[in-house]
This record gives structure tokens, C-alpha cells and sequence, in this order.
């Protein structure tokens, strides 16, 4: 029996493509500077048109950035260079903005005096739980906050889905299709692509994300 490959085609993409928007997730000092380095090379090797890496002013409770100076001047080069710098929580335990407006400024008062050398605008919660009352504080605070489903600003949601395709490591072999189906059949303006450093600084997430973004290179050109 004569077995028979029928070679995947994509769509064509009707007008101009996606741009590609990545945030990184997780920064932290408990992940090190160096697979934020390595993701972050990756990036710059590409066309991407917006990066913002959302650090955790305080891991676990166990990590204030303020003690941490070699990875705050870290940052303050990824802004020189043009990257943004979001907020990613407080601790990132839990469900902790999933809470009342009084504890929800505790916590971002907090956040602020661990992030006090940038003037941070964007939010993401952690796991994107959010409760109605702490949205509330979120939109006055930030000039966006991101979410599982778009990017919610002060007067206007922005329709950008959230993809990753680096979490599950049992489907690293076919990660680059999803992804490219994905990007191909996306009707917005913008694809929002999101790495976790503590998932893609291994080899075959850093490859994934450097094929990826190959592949969307070719797309402008």
C-alpha cells in the first residue's frame, strides 16, 4: 500500500499581517537575568513591533526586586532599547487581584516601590484573575491592562487574544503549526504572542520562538 502525504496549506492572509506584539511573563530575579537575556536576543534578531516584559515586583513573597540592583539596571537597558516595562502583580500568589479596591491599592502601592526606578503603565494580573472591584482601580491606575481575551484601556478594549504556545511541553512538536495556523486565521490587527521565562529559556522553547518568528519575518517581505 502506497501511503499518500497531503502537504499542509495555509491561508493566505488578505491584507497586511498581523503585527506581532510579545510579552514576556513571569520576569523575576528568582528566573536570573540570563533566560530573559536569551528570549530577549531572540526577539531583536526579528520583526516585532512591540515587546513588554512584565516583571513581579515581589516572587513568592521571598524576592523584592529593591534587592536585586544587577537585574533592576538590567531593565532599565531593556527600556533603553526600547522594550516596556509592565507590572505582574505583586507576588503573584494566588488569586491576589481577585479582590476589593482597598486591597487591590495596597497591593499596587506596593508593587510601585519595587518598580520605583520606571513609570510603569501596563498591568498584566496573574492567571488573569481580576475582580470587577479591582478592574475598577486597574483601568485609573494603568493606561492598559491585559487580559485573557484583549487589552482593556481607559476608554476602549482593545479585541488582541492571548496566544501561547510554549506552556505545554508535550506538544513542542506541533507548537509551530498551532502557531502558524493561528497567526494566519487571526482577524486582528494584532497578534499578541506570550513567552514564560521559566518555559521558554530551554532549547526548544528558544527555538520554537526563533522559528516562529522567522516565519512571520518572511510574511513582510
Amino acid at each position: 500500500m502506497t501511503m499518500m502525504t497531503v502537504p499542509l496549506t495555509m491561508p493566505s492572509l488578505s491584507s497586511s499581517p498581523p503585527k506581532i506584539w510579545i510579552e514576556i511573563h513571569d520576569a523575576s530575579p528568582g528566573y536570573g537575568i540570563e533566560g530573559l537575556r536569551e528570549v530577549l536576543n531572540i526577539i531583536e534578531k526579528h520583526r516585532v513591533d512591540r515587546v513588554v516584559i512584565f516583571v513581579i515586583p515581589n516572587h513568592g513573597n521571598t524576592a523584592p526586586l529593591s534587592r536585586y540592583p544587577d537585574y533592576i539596571e538590567f531593565l532599565k537597558e531593556q527600556e533603553k532599547r526600547g522594550h516596556e516595562i509592565g507590572i505582574h502583580g505583586f507576588t503573584h500568589k494566588g488569586l491576589e487581584f481577585y479582590s476589593s479596591k482597598e486591597a487591590t491599592e495596597t497591593l499596587l502601592n506596593s508593587s510601585r516601590l519595587e518598580l520605583n526606578f520606571t513609570d510603569a503603565d501596563i498591568f498584566l494580573p496573574p492567571r488573569f484573575a481580576v475582580s470587577q472591584d479591582s478592574l475598577e482601580v486597574l483601568r485609573e491606575e494603568f493606561d492598559e491592562v491585559y487580559l485573557l481575551t484583549g487589552i482593556i484601556r481607559k476608554n476602549e478594549t482593545l479585541p488582541y487574544m492571548y496566544h501561547e504556545f510554549t506552556w505545554f511541553p508535550a506538544l513542542s512538536r506541533i507548537s509551530l503549526i498551532l502557531a502558524k495556523v493561528s497567526y494566519m486565521t487571526t482577524r486582528q490587527k494584532v497578534f499578541r504572542l506570550a513567552v514564560h521565562i521559566n518555559r521558554v529559556d530551554d532549547p526548544s522553547g528558544l527555538k520554537f520562538l526563533d522559528d516562529f518568528l522567522t516565519w512571520t519575518d518572511s510574511k513582510w517581505s
